[in-house]
C-alpha cells in the first residue's frame, strides 16, 4: 500500500474535511434548514439556523426586510450575492462590506 505525496495529501485534506462533514451532517437538521434567502441557494456548509452550518464562519443572516430578502454574513454586515459552492467562493457586494478599494 503506497502513501500519498505528502503536499498532494496536504491539498486533498480541506475537501475531505468538507465531504465527511456533509456526510456527517444530521439527516434531520436538513429539514429544519433555510435552503433560500431571495434567489439565493443557501448549501452546506453554509446556514441560516444554528445546527445548520459547519461553525462560526460559515452562518448567514436573511433579512426578510427587504424584497426580496437579502443575505448577509454572519452578524448582517456583508450582503451575500452569490454562493458557488463548486468553485469555493462566495460574492459579495463592496458597497456593504465596508472595504475601500484601491487603484
Amino acid at each position: 500500500m503506497s502513501a500519498l505525496p505528502f503536499p498532494l495529501a496536504a491539498a486533498m485534506f480541506p475537501a475531505v474535511a468538507v465531504v465527511a462533514a456533509l456526510l456527517l451532517w444530521p439527516l434531520g437538521a436538513m429539514a429544519r434548514c433555510t435552503t433560500h434567502c431571495g434567489n439565493i441557494s443557501i448549501p452546506y456548509p453554509f446556514g441560516v439556523e444554528p445546527g445548520c452550518y459547519h461553525h462560526g464562519g460559515f452562518n448567514l443572516t436573511c433579512d426578510h426586510t427587504h424584497n426580496p430578502p437579502q443575505l448577509y454574513l454572519g452578524d448582517g454586515t456583508v450582503q451575500v450575492l452569490a454562493i458557488d459552492l463548486p468553485n469555493g467562493m462566495v460574492r459579495i457586494n463592496v458597497a456593504t462590506s465596508g472595504l475601500h478599494l484601491v487603484r
